[in-house]
């Protein structure tokens, strides 16, 4: 359970950051190779489908209280697909998310480089030196 509020804390952490540094987190939670087993189901039932078997029930969030363990299953077999839709359009996304800032960065290269090879060309043209375009 700390575990689990641990991972609400640093998304909220993030989420107050910026938002680049939120969208960052999220890109990495949608990768295959994020885990966490000890307290996400999903996780725990890819890794052990037998997992289900030793979950203590107080712990169950509401929508699983009173359910049989084939009901569980079912259940967590359903956020499983729900989880793999998701990152797929996240990484689609992601992908589109990239494109978009390289090519903003290449139109806008209002960067520290730039300007200060700008201000050196304006200070030393005003000194009477000439640069060949």
């Amino acid at each position: 359970m700390a575990k689990m509020v641990n991972v609400y804390k640093q998304d909220k952490n993030s989420k107050e950051l910026s938002k680049s540094s939120y969208i960052e987190r999220n890109i990495v939670k949608s990768k295959k190779q994020y885990k966490q087993a000890t307290s996400d189901m999903v996780t725990a039932f890819e890794e052990d489908e037998n997992s289900i078997n030793s979950i203590f029930v107080e712990k169950l969030p509401d929508e699983l209280q009173g359910k049989s363990k084939d009901e569980i299953k079912k259940i967590v077999k359903s956020k499983k697909v729900q989880r793999e839709k998701i990152q797929k359009k996240i990484k689609v996304l992601e992908s589109k998310r990239a494109k978009y800032l390289a090519d903003k960065s290449s139109k806008n290269s209002n960067n520290l480089g730039e300007a200060i090879i700008k201000s050196i060309r304006i200070q030393a043209s005003n000194k009477g030196f000439v640069f060949e375009k």
